[in-house]
């Protein structure tokens, strides 16, 4: 069992975000848009990744547990495949940016 909190999850979410065609050139510097987000604005960040973790748990992707521990009340779908679930989390973070 995964469980999906912002310490354990964060990375991939940041790296769902990159994937996002949301590139900004500064100085002739390409960065990519969870990158920036994540340095220049964590609130906003945390915000986004929680609407995200609701998108996933309202398709199936991600699975609500009993626990009441913060850290321990999601975790990830175990009946999908490691690639479904990221195909799955990609659609549910392209339907909020």
């Amino acid at each position: 069992m995964k469980y999906v909190n912002l310490d354990e999850t964060s990375d991939f979410f940041e790296d769902l975000l990159n994937e996002m065609p949301s590139l900004v050139q500064i100085k002739g510097i390409s960065l990519k848009g969870g990158t920036i987000l994540r340095d220049q604005n964590p609130e906003e960040f945390v915000a986004l990744f929680n609407r995200w973790v609701s998108e996933c748990i309202k398709k199936n992707t991600m699975v609500k547990t009993r626990c009441t521990v913060q850290e321990k009340t999601c975790v990830w779908n175990d009946m999908l495949s490691d690639t479904s679930k990221i195909a799955q989390s990609y659609e549910a973070l392209k339907g909020l940016v």
